[in-house]
């Protein structure tokens, strides 16, 4: 039930988090900014804006479970690099978002009830575009699965739901 824009801000951090448990934060819950972090597994339930914001670091995760974020599940910016084991979110405007010269590494997804399933794209100009490569995607129930720029990459190893289109590309402009 936190007010503040971000519930826990995480800067220039280096270490290992066994658990982190958040609900109800009116903004972003768990925002890391140019750290390089380890978390086992993080559990966040309703956020007003991004359940989990990371940029300009290195971060690993075993198991995220994101559940009606306002805005982004996930969002990755600014040369970030997110490796992911298991990555549950449902409830989201954008399940994954990877932008600015960032990469996210996904082994097993499911995502559920969403605008878009993936997204990357360049949104500020002094970077490129972003990468998102996932073993095992699972996604239903969206508007659309990949939201995509000209500059940026999905790749998509394997996919459960063959009803997911990839290949939806957009303007910067449009997204």
């Amino acid at each position: 039930n936190m007010f503040c824009e971000d519930n826990i801000n995480i800067i220039r951090g280096e270490g290992k988090l066994e658990y982190v448990e958040l609900s109800n934060s009116k903004f972003d819950a768990l925002d890391l900014d140019f750290s390089k972090i380890t978390i086992d597994d993080i559990n966040i339930l309703k956020s007003g804006n991004d359940c989990v914001d990371i940029s300009d670091g290195f971060y690993n995760f075993k198991n995220i479970d994101l559940d009606k974020c306002g805005d982004k599940g996930l969002s990755v910016g600014e040369r970030s690099n997110a490796n992911i084991i298991n990555f549950h979110s449902k409830n989201t405007n954008i399940a994954v978002a990877s932008k600015d010269s960032s990469k996210v590494f996904i082994s097993n997804s499911n995502i559920d009830n969403t605008k878009f399933c993936l997204a990357a794209y360049n949104k500020k100009s002094e970077f490129d575009g972003g990468l998102i490569n996932i073993n095992k995607f699972e996604c239903n129930n969206f508007f659309k699965s990949v939201l995509q720029d000209k500059i940026s990459k999905i790749i998509l190893e394997n996919k459960i739901n063959e009803n997911v289109l990839t290949g939806d590309v957009y303007n910067r402009d449009e997204i």
